[in-house]
């Protein structure tokens, strides 16, 4: 399915503040989404649980979740080659959170996340955490991850907790 410009400001009691994408593919080519917060934890403005999501163009902002501020993706496939993500809030991965999923970043840009607790948790992933891909493969050769910030210092653009194949390349 697509979406062009979702937007929400509301709390979600679940997960995906603005769209919970499970067991589908999600395709953004344009448009705005802007999120809420999800209350169940995942996904301020988009989470998707099992399947592939390819973000070729758009935006999607903001949001707060205790994972993945802006974008939480499990179970799945996420490929980025346009757009922009940005501005959401979380414990772990201001922006984008990614569990158990392979990766590729080619294009596009992921910038002003921001990881904070208030309960004495250790924020990690202003911008990006990966978490728990040790079996899966996380390839960036293009696109841009800056504004990152993470109290106390743990990882303010990138975070990787167990995560065994990281590739980083280009200009």
């Amino acid at each position: 399915d697509s979406f062009n410009n979702i937007a929400t400001s509301f709390v979600n009691y679940g997960n995906g503040g603005a769209v919970y994408i499970k067991n589908a593919d999600f395709n953004l080519y344009g448009g705005t989404i802007i999120g809420g917060t999800a209350g169940g934890g995942e996904g301020g403005a988009v989470a998707m649980d099992v399947g592939n999501f390819t973000m070729s163009g758009g935006e999607i902002q903001g949001g707060k979740a205790t994972n993945g501020g802006t974008v939480y993706v499990k179970h799945g496939v996420f490929t980025m080659s346009g757009g922009r993500i940005s501005g959401g809030q979380a414990v772990y991965g201001g922006s984008v959170y990614i569990h158990v999923s392979d990766v590729t970043v080619t294009g596009g840009t992921i910038e002003n996340g921001k990881a904070s607790s208030s309960d004495g948790t250790t924020p990690r992933g202003g911008n990006i955490y990966l978490y728990n891909t040790s079996k899966n493969s996380i390839q960036m050769s293009g696109g841009t991850v800056i504004g990152g910030k993470a109290q106390n210092g743990n990882g303010g653009n990138l975070y990787a907790d167990n995560a065994a194949i990281l590739n980083l390349s280009g200009d």
